[in-house]
């Protein structure tokens, strides 16, 4: 691309200084991992239209249990979840059974410096959206492959999900106490991986083209990135065999690094240094358990960690756990209160750093997202706009990516591909 083209993008996308501002962005995502690439990718400047199926759209737009409401109090057909992975897009609307429609689809490859799928593996070959058929008609482009077990290997095209990502990545089995069952973590944690190592990706690809003016393709496999969030534990076996053991509430290598019972619900404590350990027996006014050989440096706590959790556990029962957090956070102890969702967004840090924002919906009405957590001093995320409509950019992407005018465009829908 041309510096006068990436130019004009920039100043038609309002000249905002943001750093991936002039970016296109083409998304054939659907459900999590992808779409919350496109999201990331949209929240830093990018423009991101999102391809979704003619009269069905994304799935996850009917995902769930909770629905976003409109100014009357009434659903409508956005889930909570596909809220959560899709703003600071636009929706075009296409049929890709339509050979007009699969036009469109490669045509805006054609134009788009980045493309993004999640569709199972081959899917997209019959119509010629394979990366060699984007790249052949566009070679600089960087095409993210998201899928469950990667573009090669004996399950590439087994269908999965999240929870089969987690069970086989060793993830389940970690997690949950030490004498009940494997447990699944309770959110999409293998799909956010995935969109958080796509990101990261896609923006080392990038930085590639800039350096060397060529584009490339990125197999990411879902399983793949999972078993790499566990390498922490994991690598206990790696090293010298030992295969990991779930420990429930505890914090690996360290004593004690658990969840307290307090007189009102839980806290969490970590104090695994021997001077840690030593003002936290002071605060709690235990010297007994101090002076106790059994707990005399982190070695020895460890191998003895049932038998000091009860011993602290009976102290901390006598005070409720916000006279602890203040206590012990006084002393500069590592502790946290064990929040359900509703108690961590209103805690004052949490509302400090601005994490609930609110943004106007479509429909009427407002909806609460989840903000960035990425802060810039030069370029800050500061705009959000709402998870379009199903189709809502059809008209606009064809025009302006395409050069359509209304005439094309009328004729498109009366054919059926947009």
């Amino acid at each position: 691309m041309s510096d006068r083209a990436e130019g004009d993008r920039v100043l038609k996308s309002g000249g905002e200084r943001l750093p991936l501002s002039g970016i296109r962005v083409l998304e054939l995502g659907r459900y999590l991992a992808a779409p919350l690439v496109g999201q990331l990718l949209g929240d830093l400047g990018a423009e991101v239209v999102k391809i979704e199926r003619r009269g069905f759209g994304d799935e996850f737009r009917q995902y769930g249990r909770t629905f976003v409401r409109d100014r009357d109090g009434n659903p409508t057909k956005e889930s909570a979840p596909y809220v959560s992975a899709n703003r600071n897009k636009r929706s075009v609307e296409v049929d890709l059974a339509n050979p007009d429609g699969q036009r469109i689809v490669r045509s805006l490859a054609r134009e788009c410096d980045i493309f993004i799928e999640n569709f199972k593996v081959g899917a997209l070959d019959r119509f010629e959206l394979d990366y060699a058929s984007v790249r052949a008609a566009n070679p600089g482009v960087i095409y993210l492959a998201i899928s469950g077990f990667g573009q090669a290997g004996p399950y590439a095209r087994k269908a999965a999900t999240d929870s089969a990502f987690q069970a086989m990545s060793g993830l389940w089995d970690v997690n949950g106490e030490p004498e009940g069952q494997p447990q699944k973590i309770g959110a999409p944690a293998s799909d956010y991986i995935g969109g958080l190592f796509g990101a990261l990706s896609v923006m080392a690809a990038l930085r590639h083209r800039d350096l060397h003016g060529e584009g490339q393709h990125i197999d990411l496999s879902l399983l793949d990135c999972s078993i790499a969030f566990l390498a922490p534990r994991s690598s206990e076996y790696l090293i010298d065999g030992t295969i990991p053991s779930r420990i429930g509430n505890r914090t690996p290598g360290t004593a004690p690094g658990q969840a307290f019972r307090c007189s009102d619900g839980h806290i969490m404590v970590q104090a695994g240094s021997d001077q840690m350990f030593a003002t936290l027996c002071g605060i709690l006014d235990r010297p007994d358990i101090a002076g106790d050989p059994r707990f005399a440096n982190l070695q020895l706590r460890q191998s003895n960690v049932d038998v000091l959790g009860e011993a602290l556990e009976r102290a901390f029962l006598t005070r409720t756990g916000r006279e602890w957090f203040d206590l012990l956070s006084e002393a500069g102890l590592i502790v946290a209160p064990i929040y359900d969702v509703a108690q961590c967004f209103a805690d004052p840090q949490v509302q400090s750093r601005g994490m609930r924002v609110n943004i106007p919906h479509p429909g009427g009405g407002s909806v609460d997202v989840v903000a960035s957590p990425m802060r810039f001093s030069a370029t800050p995320i500061e705009h959000y706009s709402c998870p379009p409509p199903m189709g809502e950019g059809t008209d606009d992407v064809l025009s302006t990516w395409l050069g359509y005018d209304e005439a094309k465009i009328a004729e498109l829908r009366a054919s059926g591909a947009v």
